[in-house]
Formats: structure tokens, C-alpha cells, sequence
């Protein structure tokens, strides 16, 4: 069985721009409740990533309480450091337990990113920029 979500269309400068952002919800674990935030497909990304403020809103007081670890690239190529948790992360109704990581640059951009540990390991991802939808399908592993 598979899911399907549209393209979001954001402003561009030669018209709407189709971005592969879809609706997850992330939490400490499925059980105390889920936190709805957009997120990113993004193939180039090592793990899924969310700002700190979504940290909080799920319940992670201390954001260095997690382990520490460094990137560049995603913000501008800036090198940041980020701290990773151990998350629910529910996409189309499938949830799973994952490592996020949660950095501070990422405030800007309004939306996590679903990286290739976390999101790619566990979905076969079909993008259709013509019908403008993304279509998921869970690993059966």
C-alpha cells in the first residue's frame, strides 16, 4: 500500500516553485502524542533534522542533552553543530523510531528535512513532478 502527497507550490521568481514538503508528525514516542510540523524530502541529507523549537514542543527541555554532532551544507554552508534524539516520527500513518537531529539554523527555513536515516532507509520514495505529487510506499522490512 502506498500514500500519496502533493507538491507544495511555494512563490518563485519565474512562477510557483513545486517543493517536496509534507506534513509528518514527530514526539518523544507514539504514546504521549504527536507533534505536527512540515518537512522536507531531501535525498542529500544524511539524517532528518528539525529546529529546536519543535525540540521543545515535543518535550526535550535540555537540546544538549542529546549527542552532539556536526554538519555543513544545510544552512548555506555554514558548518553547525546539532544534538540528536530519539523520536516518533509518523508519516502517512506509519510511524517509526528514528534519530533526529535538532539544529538552530534550521529555524528559518519553516519546515524539518527527512534525510536518508530515518526517512529514505525506511520508504521507497517516487517523485511525479507532472502530476505533482510524491508517492511513499513502507519498506516492508
Amino acid at each position: 500500500m502506498s500514500k500519496k502527497f502533493p507538491y507544495l507550490f511555494v512563490p518563485g521568481t519565474h512562477g510557483p516553485t513545486p517543493r517536496s514538503v509534507i506534513p509528518v508528525q514527530i514526539g518523544l514516542n507514539a504514546s504521549d502524542g504527536l507533534y505536527a510540523y512540515p518537512a522536507l524530502i531531501d535525498s542529500g541529507a544524511d539524517i532528518c533534522m528539525f529546529p529546536p523549537e519543535v525540540a521543545r514542543e515535543i518535550g526535550i527541555v535540555d537540546l544538549t542533552s542529546g549527542r552532539r554532532n556536526g554538519a555543513s551544507g544545510v544552512v548555506e554552508g555554514i558548518s553547525a553543530e546539532y544534538y540528536i534524539h530519539r523520536i516518533s516520527l509518523n508519516v502517512g500513518g506509519w510511524i517509526h523510531e528514528i534519530d533526529a537531529g535538532f539544529m538552530p539554523g534550521l529555524t528559518r527555513l519553516g519546515h524539518g528535512i527527512l534525510g536518508q536515516k530515518g526517512f529514505f532507509e525506511n520508504f521507497i520514495v517516487k517523485f511525479d513532478l507532472r502530476k505533482g505529487e510524491i508517492e511513499l510506499e513502507r519498506h516492508d522490512s
